[in-house]
Formats: C-alpha cells, structure tokens, sequence
C-alpha cells in the first residue's frame, strides 16, 4: 500500500493469513492502508514484520493486532 504513509505497507498473502511488513505511521494510516489491502486478502494477519524500528514502519500496529499476530523485529 502505497501514498497512505511515509513508509510503504506490505502483504504477502497466504492460505492460512497475511503478514504485514511494516504498519504505517500511525492507527490512521495503517487502517486506510488496510481498507485498500482488504482487496487482495481475506482471513486473519497472522505475523508483523518490521524491517527496522523507525516511526513510519512501527506506529500503526494496532490496527493489524486484532488477530494477535507474531511480531518480527530486530532485538
């Protein structure tokens, strides 16, 4: 999902779920980034991948937390 924040919102979609590759900025972004991914993928985000700690990858988790996904992160 591209232009909903600075940072890009990724989905690889799979038969068991989703995983998400960076949330946005911030619970606004990444819903509006979501709404736009729903299209491509139904069924729950099973993981979150952060491919660094920066703010405009991090902050908005939440809005794909509904389905308790693992979290990928660096330490």
């Amino acid at each position: 999902a591209v232009g909903y924040s600075l940072g890009n919102v990724i989905l690889i979609h799979g038969d068991g779920g989703s995983i998400i590759v960076d949330t946005a900025s911030n619970v606004a972004e990444a819903r509006q980034a979501g709404a736009a991914l729903a299209a491509f993928a139904s069924g729950p985000v099973r993981a979150i991948v952060y491919t660094h700690f920066h703010p405009d990858h991090v902050g908005g988790a939440s809005a794909f937390a509904a389905d308790s996904p693992d979290i990928y992160a660096h330490r």
